[in-house]
């Protein structure tokens, strides 16, 4: 009897045992309790021990500013002057001239009533009415030859180099049949113009220089 109730009393001491001990297995396995040792949470995938705060794994957004494609509106500046160019162009005369660069008008007034004498008053004499156009010009008047009065025109140009002045006789098919010109390259110096002559003949259907010499013209009105 008696080694029946060793027996008895043994069974009971591991029945009380393996309730002690199943409990805390249970919660071992399911993750819900606790490292009493090492005060570590049990179950999961990151132990932090207790007391330690856990840092932020977290990336922050980052921070992408817009580009600005926008075009600036256009801002043109007016050109500037040139003062000088400026000046120039409200000037008037030889020192607006100098400015531009541009050299003097020489152009001589050809306007008006003229006598011309030719080889120093031995040979014919002109009186034209002339007419300026610009730098070119152009006139009539009359030619004396030979105790002759013979209708001449006149037509020329001038430059800063001398004035041309071409007289040509008029043919009237009657009295004055012979074609004939007086090419002029003159000087002005005051009222008087001064230079020398060519008279030009015909000869068939070419031109010929019959007569040359100095030629004196003065203004008379």
């Amino acid at each position: 009897m008696r080694a029946t109730s060793n027996v008895a009393f043994g069974i009971s001491l591991l029945i009380i045992v393996f309730a002690l001990i199943l409990p805390a297995q249970a919660k071992i396995t399911s993750g819900c309790g606790s490292n009493w040792l090492g005060g570590d949470v049990i179950g999961s995938a990151t132990v932090t021990p207790v007391g330690v705060e856990r840092p932020n794994m977290n990336v922050p957004e980052p921070k992408v500013t817009k580009p600005d494609m926008s075009m600036p509106k256009p801002n043109p500046q007016p050109l500037k002057k040139d003062s000088n160019a400026s000046n120039a162009s409200n000037e008037t005369g030889p020192a607006a001239e100098e400015a531009l660069g541009q050299p003097e008008d020489v152009s001589f007034n050809l306007s008006g009533k003229w006598a011309f004498s030719f080889l120093d008053g031995s040979g014919p004499s002109a009186e034209l009415t002339i007419y300026p156009a610009g730098k070119m010009f152009f006139g009539r008047g009359t030619l004396v030859k030979d105790n002759s009065t013979i209708p001449v025109t006149a037509v020329g140009s001038q430059d800063s180099q001398a004035i041309k002045l071409d007289i040509v006789q008029t043919v009237d098919g009657e009295k004055f049949r012979q074609d004939t010109l007086y090419k002029m390259k003159l000087s002005a110096n005051n009222q008087t113009l001064q230079g020398t002559y060519d008279q030009m003949g015909t000869e068939g259907s070419a031109g010929k220089v019959v007569a040359s010499g100095n030629v004196t013209g003065q203004r008379i009105a």
